[in-house]
C-alpha cells in the first residue's frame, strides 16, 4: 500500500479493500459469490430430496395395489375344483349329465360364473361370488369336455 493510500484510508475517505488488493485477490470473485452457488446446490439437493420423498410412497402404492395378472387353471386344477365344488354329484364323475358339449364354451362359463335356473331342481349355482374367475371356469370347462369326450370314446 502507498503512503497516500495510507492516509486515505485513516481519514476514511476510501476504504481498505477499495484500495489494498494483491495480485491473487484481483480477480478472486467475492465470497458472496460462493455463498450464492452453495444456497443453489442446496436448493436443489432439497428438491431432489422432496422428490425423492413423496416418489418412493407413491410407487408403492402403486405396485402394491396392482393386481397381477390371472393365472390360468391347469388340468389338475380343474380336476381338483370339479371335486372340491361337487361339480360331479350333479354332473356325474364323466360330465355326462346336465352338460351339453355342443354348447359354446362362452355359454358354459357364463353358466358357471352366474348359475343357471332350469326346468327343475336343482339349479346350477352361481359360482363367481365363491371365488371362481373367468379363467377357472374356462378350465373347468375344458376339463369337463375332456370327462366327456372319453365317456363318448372320442
Amino acid at each position: 500500500m502507498t503512503l497516500q493510500a495510507a492516509a486515505a484510508v485513516i481519514r476514511g475517505t476510501t476504504s481498505v479493500s477499495d484500495k489494498i488488493r494483491s495480485p491473487k485477490t484481483l480477480h478472486a470473485k467475492p465470497t458472496s459469490s460462493i455463498r450464492g452457488a452453495t444456497s443453489i446446490m442446496n436448493k436443489k439437493l432439497l428438491k431432489a430430496f422432496v422428490t425423492t420423498a413423496f416418489a418412493v410412497p407413491v410407487f408403492m402404492i402403486v405396485f402394491a395395489t396392482t393386481k397381477a395378472p390371472p393365472v390360468t387353471a391347469t388340468q389338475d386344477e380343474a380336476a381338483a375344483m370339479y371335486k372340491k365344488n361337487t361339480c360331479f354329484a350333479c354332473h356325474k364323475a364323466d360330465a355326462t349329465k346336465a352338460f351339453d358339449p355342443a354348447k359354446s364354451d362362452d355359454h358354459h362359463i357364463e353358466v358357471i360364473l352366474k348359475g343357471f335356473k332350469g326346468e327343475k331342481p336343482p339349479y346350477m349355482p352361481a359360482y363367481e361370488s365363491k371365488g371362481i374367475d373367468e379363467a377357472k371356469a374356462a378350465a373347468l370347462v375344458a376339463h369337463m369336455r375332456d370327462l366327456r369326450a372319453a365317456a363318448d370314446g372320442n
